[in-house]
């Protein structure tokens, strides 16, 4: 099966149920299929298997262009936003990136690296007005917005996607780098179906499901949950303030999450410096760990909770 595939499947069944919820904002599972045919439809001219990368936190916008790449037959790098300009440089040049989305956070980083380089890529923004300190507006910077948001609907076919196979790469997700430079993993749809389903394996996630997403999306652990969620007609909540326990405390309680996703750390920093062990979370069920060894104190307090947990 391919990735689009499974999108175009949830979509069908799960409609207008919401797929994410980020602060005030919703995204229905039939919106999310209809804005990454849009922007997958404005990519195909770029031709397929072409990289593009996504430098982004956590939010909706990284979700569209993740389904829409890989849509478009084409390969998604997703880039940790807090690369300095070497690294970025390094992972720009290694990837052969042809596309680039972000916003203007970002791009005040993007515009210091190399001009040479810079002029190889077509970006995409997702704010409306680019901030431009130094002056390189010549560079060839799309609207993300105006691509999604265009009434019109005349080239609206997409029947003529390329259909891809499923031992063709889908995503080159970077390694940490903590021994040295980051290695770009390749992943094809395969390798991305057989970890979802190995997820859904140990955990049972339902409809009735809403993570809460401290981790990035752009790490292997946080990349996961999307095609499990996905799959299932689950929800996901996304926080990105992993270093504020009172922000993911509240969140677990207004949004009535019943699962949370994060590293080891995030979880002592909430049961030291939150009031969770005090607070009522009826609705969450289970937690899970990824990325660093659990203490066993940290498992401990979660199982005081009545919480199922889970070494990812």
């Amino acid at each position: 099966m391919l990735i689009q595939e499974l999108l175009k499947t949830s979509a069908s069944e799960y409609g207008d149920k919401v797929f994410i919820n980020f602060g005030e904002r919703r995204l229905t599972y039939k919106e999310l299929n209809y804005y990454t045919d849009k922007l997958a439809l404005e990519l195909k001219r770029f031709g397929h298997g072409k990289t593009m990368g996504i430098l982004s936190e956590n939010s909706i916008q990284y979700l569209i262009c993740f389904f829409a790449i890989i849509k478009s037959g084409n390969i998604v790098i997703a880039i940790d936003p807090s690369n300095k300009e070497y690294d970025l440089e390094k992972i720009i040049t290694d990837g052969g990136l042809k596309v680039l989305f972000t916003n203007n956070n970002y791009f005040k980083t993007v515009l210091k690296l190399n001009r040479n380089l810079l002029d190889k890529i077509t970006y995409y923004n997702f704010d409306d007005h680019c901030e431009d300190p130094d002056k390189k507006t010549d560079l060839i910077i799309g609207s993300f917005n105006k691509v999604l948001h265009s009434k019109s609907e005349k080239d609206y076919n997409t029947a003529s996607f390329y259909q891809p196979e499923e031992s063709d790469i889908a995503q080159i997700i970077y390694t940490s780098g903590a021994k040295g430079f980051p290695n770009g993993i390749c992943l094809t749809h395969k390798d991305l179906f057989t970890n979802m389903e190995q997820i859904l394996d140990r955990i049972a996630i339902s409809k009735n499901d809403n993570m809460l997403v401290i981790i990035p999306f752009y790490y292997s652990d946080g990349n996961s949950l999307i095609l499990s969620h996905l799959s299932k007609g689950a929800a996901l909540t996304i926080n990105n303030n992993s270093q504020s326990p009172l922000y993911i405390l509240n969140d677990l309680k207004e949004k009535e999450c019943t699962g949370l996703a994060g590293a080891a750390s995030n979880f002592m920093l909430l049961l030291k410096k939150s009031k969770f062990d005090e607070t009522e979370l009826p609705h969450l069920r289970y937690v899970t760990f990824a990325g660093e060894p659990v203490a066993d104190w940290v498992a401990s307090e979660m199982r005081s909770k009545g919480l199922d947990i889970y070494v990812i």
